[in-house]
């Protein structure tokens, strides 16, 4: 994530990809999913009887809401089972749209049950992607067993457009753009709401709501300072913005990808430290994505 020539988005689809860092971005997207697949929330709500919150909304037909809250500790086992299988590159011709499937579904429940969108946001569209790229020419199951039918045969392995490898990443980059902009304008409008976030109360808010939570009152056994002042909280809602609306460069250029990639770890650690955690990890499986392909050998001319 060195800086490198100003290319934009679309000069940047015409140019050479990587196998391997396509499989990278297979790789570690799969293990991060597994992570949400196994987690012992599902079981919980499921336990507890999980219902729609009153301030979510859905375009998800009720009958099929139900039948997913009625089958969620199964149809998350599942998730997890390919979420293992596209890590390995096993399948993934039918794996990874099928893992999109049920990442959408579970998460619709996920999100009607606590308002938390979490992984949504960041995953659904770069596994819809996905779903349509070579993502296991390189370092899977899949190319191992394709190459030894070859070898078997004496086939040739075809000659590839290196672009193939090009465009789901480079979607990839657009959609973490696209989702910290998105972000930042959310924030701003309408003008009513962006004033009162940038006065900080809305941060403050969260800070004094989830400061049990904090990892400062686990080690402090309080908060780190007094929570009633405003100013500290302006200066991270500025910040915040800053940061998220930044993130609209990568759209125009790939040379600050490693500050504004840094920037935006700094945001989420800041927030974990307030009691709200997960994002640093969310952030950094689909930031892979940012990695330039010339590291990889494959890449080169």
């Amino acid at each position: 994530m060195i800086a490198g020539p100003h290319h934009s988005l679309l000069e940047r689809l015409q140019r050479p990809g990587s196998a391997k860092l396509l499989a990278v971005v297979r790789v570690v997207i799969g293990v991060h999913l597994l992570t949400v697949f196994t987690s012992p929330a599902f079981g919980l709500l499921a336990r507890i009887g999980g219902h729609p919150h009153p301030m979510t909304a859905t375009w998800f037909p009720a009958g099929l809401e139900r039948a997913v809250a009625a089958n969620i500790e199964w149809l998350v086992e599942l998730g997890a089972g390919l979420s293992i299988a596209m890590a390995l590159g096993l399948g993934t011709r039918v794996v990874v749209p099928f893992l999109c499937v049920l990442f959408v579904i579970t998460q619709n429940y996920w999100f009607r049950s606590t308002l938390f969108h979490d992984d949504w946001l960041y995953f659904g569209f770069p596994l819809l992607a996905l779903g349509f790229a070579r993502t296991s020419d390189a370092w899977s199951l899949d190319a191992w067993i394709l190459a030894r039918w070859r070898a078997a045969r004496d086939e040739p392995a075809p000659v590839i457009d290196r672009r193939q490898y090009r465009w789901p990443v480079e979607l990839l980059v657009f959609w973490f753009a696209f989702t910290y902009v998105a972000a930042g304008v959310a924030k701003l409008f309408p003008l009513s709401k962006g004033l009162l976030w940038l006065t900080g109360i809305s941060a403050q808010e969260f800070a004094v709501q989830f400061v049990r939570d904090s990892p400062w009152y686990w080690i402090l056994g309080h908060a780190p300072f007094d929570l009633t002042m405003r100013w500290p909280f302006m200066l991270a809602a500025f910040g915040t913005v800053a940061v998220e609306l930044g993130a609209g460069l990568l759209l125009f250029t790939h040379r600050y990808r490693l500050p504004l990639m840094l920037a935006i770890l700094a945001l989420h650690a800041s927030i974990w430290m307030f009691g709200i955690p997960a994002f640093p990890q969310m952030a950094l499986a689909l930031g892979v994505a940012l990695i330039a392909p010339r590291w990889f050998s494959d890449a080169k001319p």
